[in-house]
Parts: C-alpha cells; structure tokens; sequence
C-alpha cells in the first residue's frame, strides 16, 4: 500500500520524524502480550484502547483505506471488554 498523501502522510511524517511510533508501537505490543497472557486483561484494554481509538479516527478523517479494519479492531476490543466490564465499574459510578 502506498504512503498516504496529504495531510494524513504529513501526519505520518511527523510519527516517524518524532519517533513517537516507537511508543505507539510499544503499547500495541506490551497490550498484545497482555492479551495473550490472559492475565491483566483490563490493564491491556486500557493501553489499547487509546491506540485504537487514534486509528480509528485517523482512518476516518483522513478518508484511509483501512476503514473497515478499524471497525473489525473496535468490535474485537468492545468483545473483550464486555467480558471484564465489572473491572471497570468504578470508573462508570457516579459518585455524589
């Protein structure tokens, strides 16, 4: 696939240029690995869902390809946590 053009290879530029793919790529990994542990479930939701989210809306607002890649990754990672939602409860509490 070629490179995005415009303000989405730009965008790109500015990852590789900064080296903060480095740290994107990090979570995608270290979130991976707990995953497939299967210990630490919420913890690994947590590190992937930001990167998931800034995919998704990169793809969506930069008109990419990949769109519908970033909703199968959605989907998938609403399925796991609907499996743990309770893990997650207090942040859904409203406190008075």
């Amino acid at each position: 696939m070629p490179a995005p053009e415009g303000i989405a290879g730009q965008f790109i530029g500015a990852l590789f240029a900064s080296q903060y793919y480095v740290v994107v790529f990090a979570l995608q990994v270290i979130g991976g690995a707990l995953l497939l542990s299967g210990q630490f479930i919420p913890l690994a939701l947590t590190l992937l869902g930001p990167v998931i989210g800034q995919y998704r809306s990169l793809s969506f607002l930069y008109g990419a390809q990949r769109f519908t890649l970033a909703i199968v990754v959605l989907v998938l990672w609403l399925t796991v946590f609907l499996g743990v939602r309770k893990a997650f409860d207090g942040i859904f509490v409203k406190r008075v």
